[in-house]
């Protein structure tokens, strides 16, 4: 087994959540008919296309705030996107 699926029917958009066994590779989540999540990833996409140093700060960030447990909007927590939106925000700052 190399991956854990957990159906979370009790956020606002039901989603499944996939996540590695094993450390350092990324988990993800997976909705469907949810238009402003595709909206969503197609903008952080064109910045990340504009900056090439967001790909790889966002991902230390997201690893950052999973190691200290606040990166999870279900538990009341900051969610990715609105990690990426701050660092976005302090990358046009410099």
């Amino acid at each position: 087994e190399t991956h854990h699926v957990e159906a979370r029917f009790g956020a606002q958009v039901p989603i499944l959540h996939w996540a590695p066994l094993r450390p350092g590779m990324v988990s993800c989540d997976i909705s469907i008919n949810n238009i402003l999540a595709v909206v969503n990833s197609r903008l952080v996409g064109r910045y990340v296309r504009v900056d090439d140093r967001l790909r790889m700060l966002g991902l230390c960030v997201k690893a950052w705030a999973a190691a200290r447990s606040i990166n999870d909007r279900s538990r009341g927590t900051l969610s990715s996107f609105s990690l990426v939106l701050m660092l976005i925000h302090f990358l046009q700052r410099r």
